[in-house]
């Protein structure tokens, strides 16, 4: 369960040493969901992100003169690092 993974994540962040105990499976359970949703929010504006990219970089003017591969590893680079935003955002807004 990613929910008891939150919360082993959460007491760590708070500085104690013993795990938590594995009750309240209903906390749980809507803090997995709440990570879920994040999760999925982000990741949507992340592909919105990434179809931008390939668009803008489908019309640029310098694939004419086999420039395109910069522009792709550009937009591949941007990708990259929207999803490793992504995912740090939102294990700390679960948090």
């Amino acid at each position: 369960m990613f929910g008891y993974a939150l919360r082993v994540m959460r007491k760590s962040i708070e500085g104690e040493t013993e795990p938590p105990a594995f009750e309240d499976m209903g906390a749980m359970i809507v803090d997995e969901l709440k990570y879920l949703v994040v999760s999925i929010v982000y990741f949507l504006i992340l592909m919105g992100m990434g179809i931008m990219s390939a668009i803008a970089s489908s019309f640029s003017p310098d694939m004419m003169y086999g420039s395109a591969s910069i522009v792709g590893l550009t937009g591949l680079g941007l990708f990259l690092i929207g999803f490793l935003l992504m995912l740090v955002i939102s294990v700390i807004e679960t948090i």
